[in-house]
């Protein structure tokens, strides 16, 4: 995978969580010079990153997004201007506003990463709106930079999904390659419990908790 963004530039990869995705581009960023930018959906993944990138390899790694102050914001584009930083990830939403699209364009970017890809595509199953404006700043970048590089991360991409991504992704029709691991999980079951009311779906959870060992997740419909 390394090989292939390295030597043909545009790459979707889809592997399953916790392949090591996130080497796809730490090696790269060490190798190309220049900054990182990796668009990512997940305030929480971003945190874990930086956390992961500045103490454990020693890369220095900055974030713009709605999670810090407007001063530590601040800070991470001054680093990013001045070359003191190689990675530098945001929010899909920071390329919504202007001043932002405008600043991150007058960066020295040679990579882009398009983490948890399938929101890019109205199929897949996290759809969104701002994933649509990254072509957008994509196409600005390649004018400023026709030598730039694009990788988009999966682990949740069908067909449909993936022809989406790789035209979401696609400049100049140079042909984004992809690369497919099998997602399938041999310690992960599926299977679904059926419960008409509110009060019969709580009265299962209460269930569950009480006959289930270990943790688990509960998702709701709404925050409320």
């Amino acid at each position: 995978a390394i090989s292939t963004l390295m030597n043909h530039g545009r790459l979707l990869c889809l592997q399953p969580t916790g392949h090591g995705k996130s080497l796809l581009y730490q090696l790269p960023t060490c190798l190309l010079g220049g900054i990182t930018l990796v668009i990512s959906p997940l305030l929480a993944l971003m945190r874990d990153q930086l956390t992961h990138l500045k103490e454990r390899f020693g890369i220095p790694a900055a974030a713009i997004n709605t999670d810090q102050t407007e001063e530590q914001n601040t800070l991470a584009k001054q680093e990013a201007l001045n070359g003191k930083i190689k990675i530098l990830f945001i929010a899909p939403e920071q390329l919504d506003h202007m001043d932002r699209f405008a600043f991150l364009l007058s960066l020295d970017i040679r990579l882009v990463v398009v983490d948890e890809a399938h929101c890019i595509s109205t199929w897949g199953h996290d759809f969104r709106p701002s994933y649509r404006q990254i072509i957008h700043f994509l196409s600005a970048l390649s004018t400023k930079n026709p030598q730039i590089k694009i990788l988009g991360l999966t682990a949740t991409a069908n067909k449909r999904v993936e022809e989406d991504i790789k035209l979401q992704l696609t400049l100049s029709n140079q042909q984004v390659i992809v690369l497919r691991e099998t997602m399938n999980r041999p310690n992960i079951s599926l299977s679904t419990i059926q419960q008409q009311t509110l009060s019969a779906k709580l009265a299962m959870c209460a269930h569950l908790l009480a006959t289930n060992e270990g943790c688990g997740l509960i998702y709701c419909a709404t925050r409320e």
